[in-house]
């Protein structure tokens, strides 16, 4: 009864005119988080649908909504609401990315592969679309676009080791061990 009793009071604290202000939402997404971290996915998900529902326009509550989808492996609700932090700020790379992340977790490799484009028509130097559509394309035995894409994210962060063992792993598809090394 007690959490029952708290969770109104937070929820009509942040009420305006039966709209959520950013003071709401962030009470609310502190109470999600702190019940995720409890394992309570069911509260947790109840109130970052809530959020949603009181601010649909705001990317940071669909976009945490999406990812907490993505994290209890319910993939399909995860793509739904990335498509609509796509919609909502389609000039944020990081959307689109996730979104191809989600996509070719359900199988969708071709449908992943545009959504890494255009985390990459927005910001061409984007390392995890750069390496996540190289692999892609590797894995399409598409070595030379892979390796293009690699060097790339090298030239971008020569210090990312991710992108040198993926540039690494195209010239060996490719059949180059000597430029692998």
């Amino acid at each position: 009864m007690a959490n029952r009793q708290e969770r109104r009071r937070r929820l009509a604290a942040g009420r305006k005119d039966n709209n959520i202000g950013g003071e709401g939402l962030a009470s609310l997404w502190t109470s999600a988080v702190a019940a995720e971290q409890k394992q309570d996915y069911q509260r947790a998900q109840h109130l970052y649908e809530t959020a949603v529902k009181a601010a649909p326009l705001d990317v940071q509550a669909v976009t945490l909504l999406a990812a907490f989808y993505y994290r209890i492996k319910r993939l399909r609700d995860a793509a739904k609401w990335f498509k609509e932090a796509t919609r909502l700020q389609p000039q944020t790379p990081d959307h689109f990315f996730n979104l191809g992340k989600v996509l070719n977790d359900l199988g969708s490799p071709e449908e992943a592969e545009t959504q890494y484009r255009a985390a990459l028509a927005i910001n061409p130097t984007y390392m995890l679309a750069l390496n996540n559509l190289g692999n892609l394309l590797l894995n399409r035995n598409e070595a030379e676009q892979a390796i293009n894409l690699f060097k790339i994210a090298v030239d971008t962060d020569p210090n990312h080791p991710f992108a040198y063992h993926n540039l690494a792993n195209g010239f060996l598809k490719k059949g180059d061990p000597g430029a692998a090394l």
